[in-house]
Protein backbone atom coordinates (compact mmCIF):
# COMPACT_ATOMS: atom_id res chain seq x y z
CA UNK A 1 0.00 0.00 0.00
CA UNK A 2 1.47 3.70 -0.98
CA UNK A 3 2.12 6.53 0.91
CA UNK A 4 -0.03 9.64 -0.26
CA UNK A 5 1.69 12.76 0.03
CA UNK A 6 -0.07 16.49 0.36
CA UNK A 7 2.04 18.53 -0.64
CA UNK A 8 6.16 18.56 -0.71
CA UNK A 9 8.02 18.69 2.21
CA UNK A 10 11.32 20.98 2.74
CA UNK A 11 14.41 18.82 2.07
CA UNK A 12 15.95 20.39 4.99
CA UNK A 13 13.36 19.67 7.08
CA UNK A 14 12.96 15.98 5.43
CA UNK A 15 16.93 15.46 6.23
CA UNK A 16 16.61 16.79 9.99
CA UNK A 17 13.77 14.78 10.39
CA UNK A 18 15.43 11.11 8.74
CA UNK A 19 18.76 12.33 11.28
CA UNK A 20 16.72 12.21 14.34
CA UNK A 21 14.92 9.11 13.44
CA UNK A 22 18.16 7.54 12.99
CA UNK A 23 20.04 9.10 16.00
CA UNK A 24 16.67 7.32 17.91
CA UNK A 25 17.46 3.98 16.30
CA UNK A 26 20.69 4.20 17.16
CA UNK A 27 19.93 4.93 21.22
CA UNK A 28 17.41 2.66 21.14
CA UNK A 29 20.33 -0.39 19.81
CA UNK A 30 22.55 0.49 22.25
CA UNK A 31 20.30 0.66 25.23
CA UNK A 32 19.23 -2.88 24.41
CA UNK A 33 23.03 -4.28 23.60
CA UNK A 34 24.05 -2.90 26.97
CA UNK A 35 20.69 -4.55 28.60
CA UNK A 36 21.34 -7.30 27.41
CA UNK A 37 25.18 -7.51 28.14
CA UNK A 38 25.29 -6.22 31.09
CA UNK A 39 25.97 -8.80 32.96
CA UNK A 40 28.74 -10.81 30.92
CA UNK A 41 32.19 -10.46 28.97
CA UNK A 42 31.23 -12.02 25.35
CA UNK A 43 32.73 -12.47 22.01
CA UNK A 44 31.27 -13.01 18.31
CA UNK A 45 31.86 -16.32 17.21
CA UNK A 46 33.52 -16.32 13.81
CA UNK A 47 34.34 -18.78 10.74
CA UNK A 48 37.73 -19.51 10.08
CA UNK A 49 40.34 -22.16 8.35
CA UNK A 50 43.48 -22.94 9.50
CA UNK A 51 46.74 -25.46 8.13
CA UNK A 52 49.93 -26.99 9.29
CA UNK A 53 52.55 -26.61 7.13
CA UNK A 54 56.21 -25.95 6.40
CA UNK A 55 58.43 -24.30 3.87
CA UNK A 56 60.22 -26.32 1.15
CA UNK A 57 62.76 -25.38 -0.89
CA UNK A 58 63.16 -28.09 -3.89
CA UNK A 59 63.64 -28.70 -8.27
CA UNK A 60 61.37 -30.66 -9.95
CA UNK A 61 62.43 -33.87 -11.87
CA UNK A 62 60.69 -35.89 -14.53
CA UNK A 63 62.12 -38.57 -17.37
CA UNK A 64 63.88 -35.92 -19.21
CA UNK A 65 65.59 -36.63 -22.37
CA UNK A 66 68.41 -34.50 -24.20
CA UNK A 67 67.84 -34.02 -27.76
CA UNK A 68 69.90 -32.17 -30.32
CA UNK A 69 67.66 -31.68 -33.46
CA UNK A 70 69.40 -31.09 -37.01
CA UNK A 71 66.22 -28.63 -37.54
CA UNK A 72 66.49 -25.22 -37.84
CA UNK A 73 64.39 -23.56 -34.79
CA UNK A 74 61.39 -22.27 -36.35
CA UNK A 75 60.78 -25.92 -37.52
CA UNK A 76 60.97 -27.48 -33.81
CA UNK A 77 57.48 -28.40 -32.81
CA UNK A 78 55.96 -25.74 -30.24
CA UNK A 79 56.75 -26.21 -26.36
CA UNK A 80 54.27 -28.67 -24.92
CA UNK A 81 53.50 -30.40 -27.94
CA UNK A 82 52.81 -33.93 -27.50
CA UNK A 83 55.25 -36.46 -29.82
CA UNK A 84 54.55 -39.88 -30.69
CA UNK A 85 56.97 -43.06 -30.51
CA UNK A 86 57.62 -42.56 -33.74
CA UNK A 87 57.65 -38.91 -34.45
CA UNK A 88 60.18 -38.92 -31.73
CA UNK A 89 62.39 -40.69 -34.54
CA UNK A 90 63.49 -37.36 -36.25
CA UNK A 91 65.23 -36.60 -33.22
CA UNK A 92 66.84 -40.17 -32.99
CA UNK A 93 65.35 -40.27 -29.69
CA UNK A 94 63.76 -44.25 -28.82
CA UNK A 95 60.47 -44.02 -26.99
CA UNK A 96 58.21 -46.96 -25.94
CA UNK A 97 55.48 -44.37 -25.80
CA UNK A 98 54.71 -40.48 -26.03
CA UNK A 99 56.60 -37.52 -24.51
CA UNK A 100 56.38 -33.53 -24.38
CA UNK A 101 58.89 -31.25 -26.47
CA UNK A 102 60.28 -28.09 -24.46
CA UNK A 103 62.53 -26.19 -26.44
CA UNK A 104 64.50 -24.67 -23.35
CA UNK A 105 67.35 -26.72 -21.18
CA UNK A 106 68.48 -25.90 -18.05
CA UNK A 107 71.21 -27.93 -17.42
CA UNK A 108 69.45 -30.11 -14.64
CA UNK A 109 67.65 -32.57 -17.36
CA UNK A 110 70.69 -35.33 -16.67
CA UNK A 111 68.82 -35.45 -13.16
CA UNK A 112 66.03 -38.31 -12.52
CA UNK A 113 64.23 -39.07 -9.14
CA UNK A 114 66.22 -42.32 -8.54
CA UNK A 115 69.16 -39.99 -7.99
CA UNK A 116 67.51 -38.53 -4.78
CA UNK A 117 66.62 -41.95 -3.03
CA UNK A 118 70.32 -42.11 -1.99
CA UNK A 119 71.20 -38.31 -2.03
CA UNK A 120 72.37 -36.48 1.01
CA UNK A 121 70.66 -33.11 1.57
CA UNK A 122 73.46 -31.22 1.65
CA UNK A 123 74.03 -32.82 -2.16
CA UNK A 124 70.67 -31.29 -2.76
CA UNK A 125 71.84 -28.12 -1.27
CA UNK A 126 74.57 -28.11 -3.95
CA UNK A 127 72.26 -28.44 -6.72
CA UNK A 128 70.23 -25.58 -5.75
CA UNK A 129 72.91 -23.56 -5.44
CA UNK A 130 73.76 -24.24 -8.93
CA UNK A 131 72.81 -21.80 -11.74
CA UNK A 132 70.84 -23.02 -14.77
CA UNK A 133 72.89 -23.46 -17.93
CA UNK A 134 70.77 -22.33 -21.10
CA UNK A 135 71.55 -23.69 -24.23
CA UNK A 136 69.83 -23.04 -27.69
CA UNK A 137 69.43 -25.33 -30.98
CA UNK A 138 68.52 -28.07 -28.48
CA UNK A 139 65.54 -29.29 -27.12
CA UNK A 140 64.35 -31.84 -24.41
CA UNK A 141 61.19 -34.96 -24.24
CA UNK A 142 59.80 -35.24 -21.32
CA UNK A 143 58.00 -39.10 -20.98
CA UNK A 144 55.92 -40.67 -18.14
CA UNK A 145 52.91 -39.17 -16.57
CA UNK A 146 54.26 -39.20 -12.99
CA UNK A 147 57.00 -35.92 -11.81
CA UNK A 148 58.62 -35.25 -8.70
CA UNK A 149 59.91 -32.56 -6.34
CA UNK A 150 63.03 -32.98 -4.22
CA UNK A 151 62.93 -30.66 -1.66
CA UNK A 152 64.90 -29.65 1.82
CA UNK A 153 62.99 -29.28 4.93
CA UNK A 154 64.32 -27.87 8.10
CA UNK A 155 61.47 -28.52 10.27
CA UNK A 156 61.28 -32.61 10.78
CA UNK A 157 59.48 -32.93 14.01
CA UNK A 158 56.39 -32.21 12.02
CA UNK A 159 56.80 -34.08 8.79
CA UNK A 160 55.01 -37.75 9.15
CA UNK A 161 56.99 -40.88 7.67
CA UNK A 162 54.80 -41.30 4.75
CA UNK A 163 51.48 -40.35 3.22
CA UNK A 164 49.80 -38.06 1.21
CA UNK A 165 49.91 -34.34 1.61
CA UNK A 166 49.13 -30.99 -0.79
CA UNK A 167 52.05 -28.98 -2.13
CA UNK A 168 51.83 -25.14 -3.00
CA UNK A 169 54.43 -23.87 -5.46
CA UNK A 170 55.31 -20.46 -5.26
CA UNK A 171 56.43 -20.15 -8.84
CA UNK A 172 53.19 -20.87 -10.46
CA UNK A 173 50.86 -20.23 -7.34
CA UNK A 174 49.00 -23.64 -7.84
CA UNK A 175 48.59 -26.42 -4.75
CA UNK A 176 48.81 -30.25 -5.99
CA UNK A 177 48.37 -33.48 -3.84
CA UNK A 178 51.70 -35.04 -3.72
CA UNK A 179 53.09 -38.46 -1.94
CA UNK A 180 55.66 -38.77 -0.07
CA UNK A 181 58.24 -41.79 -1.51
CA UNK A 182 61.39 -41.32 0.24
CA UNK A 183 62.97 -39.44 3.04
CA UNK A 184 66.70 -39.04 3.90
CA UNK A 185 68.32 -39.39 7.08
CA UNK A 186 69.09 -36.24 8.69
CA UNK A 187 71.83 -34.41 8.52
CA UNK A 188 72.65 -31.24 10.21
CA UNK A 189 69.02 -30.35 11.19
CA UNK A 190 68.01 -30.91 7.01
CA UNK A 191 66.00 -33.68 5.61
CA UNK A 192 65.93 -34.41 1.68
CA UNK A 193 62.34 -35.60 0.79
CA UNK A 194 60.75 -36.60 -2.55
CA UNK A 195 57.44 -36.60 -3.55
CA UNK A 196 55.81 -38.15 -6.28
CA UNK A 197 53.04 -35.93 -7.99
CA UNK A 198 50.50 -36.63 -11.09
CA UNK A 199 48.97 -33.95 -11.47
CA UNK A 200 49.64 -30.54 -13.15
CA UNK A 201 49.12 -28.93 -16.56
CA UNK A 202 52.59 -27.13 -18.60
CA UNK A 203 53.62 -24.80 -16.11
CA UNK A 204 54.19 -27.25 -13.91
CA UNK A 205 56.01 -29.44 -17.23
CA UNK A 206 58.85 -26.40 -17.36
CA UNK A 207 59.07 -26.02 -13.39
CA UNK A 208 62.20 -26.11 -11.67
CA UNK A 209 63.48 -24.65 -8.65
CA UNK A 210 61.18 -23.59 -6.81
CA UNK A 211 59.92 -21.99 -2.73
CA UNK A 212 56.71 -24.11 -1.58
CA UNK A 213 54.61 -24.98 1.13
CA UNK A 214 54.16 -28.37 2.57
CA UNK A 215 50.41 -28.54 3.53
CA UNK A 216 49.96 -31.29 6.28
CA UNK A 217 46.78 -30.57 7.37
CA UNK A 218 43.75 -28.12 7.64
CA UNK A 219 40.73 -27.37 9.53
CA UNK A 220 37.85 -25.29 9.48
CA UNK A 221 35.29 -24.09 11.42
CA UNK A 222 34.25 -21.54 14.28
CA UNK A 223 36.85 -20.10 15.97
CA UNK A 224 36.42 -19.65 19.99
CA UNK A 225 38.57 -18.44 23.01
CA UNK A 226 39.52 -21.57 24.89
CA UNK A 227 38.63 -19.51 27.74
CA UNK A 228 34.45 -20.18 26.56
CA UNK A 229 34.98 -23.65 26.66
CA UNK A 230 33.66 -25.47 29.59
CA UNK A 231 33.33 -29.68 30.18
CA UNK A 232 30.52 -30.97 32.25
CA UNK A 233 31.16 -33.91 34.38
CA UNK A 234 30.58 -36.62 31.41
CA UNK A 235 33.62 -35.18 29.69
CA UNK A 236 31.34 -33.53 27.25
CA UNK A 237 32.00 -29.81 25.71
CA UNK A 238 30.07 -26.78 25.57
CA UNK A 239 29.87 -23.12 25.35
CA UNK A 240 27.25 -20.78 26.72
CA UNK A 241 25.68 -18.12 24.11
CA UNK A 242 23.73 -14.86 24.63
CA UNK A 243 20.90 -15.55 23.38
CA UNK A 244 17.79 -12.65 23.86
CA UNK A 245 19.79 -11.47 26.51
CA UNK A 246 19.49 -15.20 28.46
CA UNK A 247 22.42 -17.26 28.19
CA UNK A 248 21.81 -20.40 26.33
CA UNK A 249 24.08 -23.72 26.70
CA UNK A 250 24.85 -25.37 23.28
CA UNK A 251 27.54 -28.44 22.63
CA UNK A 252 30.52 -27.82 20.75
CA UNK A 253 32.97 -30.30 18.96
CA UNK A 254 36.31 -29.01 19.59
CA UNK A 255 38.83 -30.28 16.46
CA UNK A 256 41.79 -28.19 16.68
CA UNK A 257 43.50 -26.15 19.55
CA UNK A 258 46.07 -23.43 19.35
CA UNK A 259 47.13 -21.44 22.37
CA UNK A 260 43.89 -19.81 23.66
CA UNK A 261 42.23 -19.98 21.06
CA UNK A 262 40.06 -23.43 19.40
CA UNK A 263 38.42 -24.23 16.49
CA UNK A 264 35.21 -26.06 16.90
CA UNK A 265 32.88 -27.91 14.00
CA UNK A 266 30.44 -26.44 12.46
CA UNK A 267 26.92 -28.08 13.58
CA UNK A 268 24.55 -29.08 11.13
CA UNK A 269 21.70 -28.98 14.13
CA UNK A 270 19.25 -25.81 13.34
CA UNK A 271 20.14 -25.53 18.02
CA UNK A 272 23.98 -25.82 17.12
CA UNK A 273 26.92 -23.04 17.50
CA UNK A 274 26.82 -20.94 14.23
CA UNK A 275 28.32 -17.94 13.01
CA UNK A 276 27.53 -14.64 14.35
CA UNK A 277 26.15 -16.47 17.94
CA UNK A 278 27.59 -13.97 21.26
CA UNK A 279 29.81 -16.37 23.55
CA UNK A 280 29.78 -15.52 27.20
CA UNK A 281 33.12 -15.35 28.21
CA UNK A 282 32.64 -14.63 32.22
CA UNK A 283 30.34 -12.43 33.86
CA UNK A 284 31.20 -9.02 34.54
CA UNK A 285 30.54 -8.74 38.45
CA UNK A 286 32.52 -12.07 38.89
CA UNK A 287 35.20 -10.69 37.63
CA UNK A 288 34.79 -6.96 39.65
CA UNK A 289 34.74 -9.44 42.19
CA UNK A 290 37.87 -11.70 41.84
CA UNK A 291 39.19 -8.29 41.05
Amino acid sequence: MGIHKHGKTPPVLAAAVTLIFLTVCAYAGVHVWEHFNRDYETSAVSSVSLKDSIHLRGIAVRREQVICSPMAENELPPDGDKLSAKAAEAFNVPLSGSALFFKELDGFEYLCPEDFCSMQPSELQDILSRKPERKKGCGRLVSGFDWYFAALAEDSSKIPKEGSYHICFEATGGELPARLVNISSPEKGKLLLLFRINQGGEEYMSLRKTEAELIFSRYSGLLLPVKAVRTDEDGNEYVYTLTAGKPERRAVEIIYRVGESCIAAESPDAEGLKEGNLLILSEKNEKERMA
